[in-house]
């Protein structure tokens, strides 16, 4: 074989070798590869997707638990239940203080079942009616009934006394059922007192009703989360 035979007949081999790697006419798996290769994806990229955090049921559901009473799920962090207001004993520690918990006032009213539908002011201790005796006008005085601090007496002077779970509010309530700004009490010029809700998560009730802005009279029951207390005028 002639010297330009030989190169010739390399140039021609290597251009076979080279026509392997060509691209195949479309619907051919590309030439080099194997039929059983064909089907794997040429980039990382196309396998990306299934990821950890693509798959079905990842990430669990956050925990919860039963209501001891009506066996409606919680989060575990709540303190009351959701739907009937029953206190969750069992459990986990207390969530962020800038959460605020829901509660259902009807729920409460049947946990304090004793009460029977009293709607009457109950009798104040000999050192409360004091304290209501000796108010100036003008002023006025909330006696908390029911929920924590029961017993606590709150004095109302100004033209304006905020109440909230807030640490700066006139009247600090601190429980996760009062949001950090919940009521606030005003002082009317022709005399008496107004409460007004000022976008509480849970509401603000006189007398068992809820309510935006209500003129008080003496002996109504004003409630704040899980607080209730009795209003009486100077």
């Amino acid at each position: 074989m002639s010297f330009f035979a030989k190169l010739f007949g390399r140039r021609q081999g290597g251009s076979e070798q080279a026509a392997r790697h060509r691209a195949g006419r479309p619907g051919e798996p590309p030439a080099g590869r194997s039929e059983g290769e064909s089907g794997r994806p040429l980039f990382r990229d196309e396998v990306a997707g299934t990821a950890a955090g693509d798959a079905p049921g990842g990430i669990g559901a956050a925990p919860t638990r039963g209501c001891p009473r009506c066996s409606t799920p919680n989060p575990a962090s709540s303190r009351f239940c959701s739907q009937c207001g029953a206190p969750l004993r069992a459990g986990t520690g207390e969530g962020s203080s800038e959460t605020t918990s829901t509660i259902s006032i009807s729920g409460i009213e049947a946990y304090e079942a004793e009460m029977t539908g009293q709607s009457a002011a109950p009798s104040l201790s000999p050192e409360a009616q004091a304290a209501v005796d000796a108010l100036p006008p003008g002023s006025a005085l909330l006696v908390v009934r029911r929920g924590p601090n029961s017993g606590s007496r709150f004095l109302l002077d100004s033209d304006l006394t905020t109440a909230g779970r807030h640490p700066e509010s006139d009247i600090f309530l601190d429980d996760v059922t009062v949001s950090r700004r919940h009521v606030e009490f005003r002082r009317r010029p022709e005399g008496g007192f107004t409460v007004s809700d000022v976008g509480s998560l849970n509401g603000t009730y006189v007398n068992r009703a809820q309510i935006d802005t209500v003129v008080l009279t003496t002996g109504d029951e004003v409630q704040i989360g899980k607080y209730r207390m009795v209003f009486y005028a100077g």
